[in-house]
């Protein structure tokens, strides 16, 4: 009964998430990814993913930006990467591996530019390991959690007013990509009271 209870309730309660517009805006991004990872099993990488794709289609309105559930694998799909904007092959993951560095060797070979996105603590892994197979100047590493944020920032010219905005549009976005994409809706995050009015 228990375990019916927790998998009825707890595990469908959204993500809560804090807006601190005192701090940063990378603060709000650790602090959701933190929590996700609290939570266990797929859900920061799902989470880390949905973000991406949400900033891509904020940042780009014009393009579209495929939404896969996080679970599907590039080959499934013939994917080059999680998202394709134009010639750039963007691999979102908490764990780099041997097998996503020949991805990008892969892309490479294909005439695509790779990019890997991981969390913040994961990007030496990714390094070492482009590094490993002499493609460390071919592909672009970066964390999750700065390359969301400095877009938000970007986006919102560097306005707290904006920032409110550009917040709530990316975490519309972001719970409408979940919605469509994943089965679990504890994914969803729970917008803040300070954003609702944005």
């Amino acid at each position: 009964m228990v375990g019916r209870i927790r998998a009825d309730f707890y595990d469908r309660q959204r993500l809560p998430m804090e807006v601190d517009f005192s701090k940063q805006t990378r603060h709000t991004i650790d602090a959701l990814l933190a929590t996700a990872r609290d939570k266990g099993g797929n859900a920061v990488g799902a989470v880390g993913q949905h973000l991406v794709g949400a900033m891509l289609e904020v940042r780009h309105p014009d393009l579209e930006i495929e939404n896969q559930g996080y679970t599907t694998a590039d080959q499934q799909t013939g994917r080059a990467g999680d998202f394709m904007v134009n010639d750039t092959a963007i691999h979102v993951t908490i764990s780099p591996t041997e097998a996503l560095l020949a991805k990008c060797q892969a892309n490479i070979e294909q005439g695509f530019r790779p990019m890997i996105l991981t969390l913040e603590d994961r990007i030496g892994t990714a390094r070492s390991l482009a590094d490993n197979i002499g493609i460390e100047d071919r592909v672009a590493v970066r964390g999750v959690e700065e390359y969301v944020a400095g877009n938000i920032d970007d986006v919102a010219r560097y306005s707290e007013a904006e920032t409110r905005r550009v917040l709530r549009q990316l975490f519309d976005t972001y719970n409408e990509r979940v919605g469509e994409a994943e089965p679990d809706p504890s994914l969803l995050v729970e917008i803040p009271e300070n954003l609702t009015q944005a």
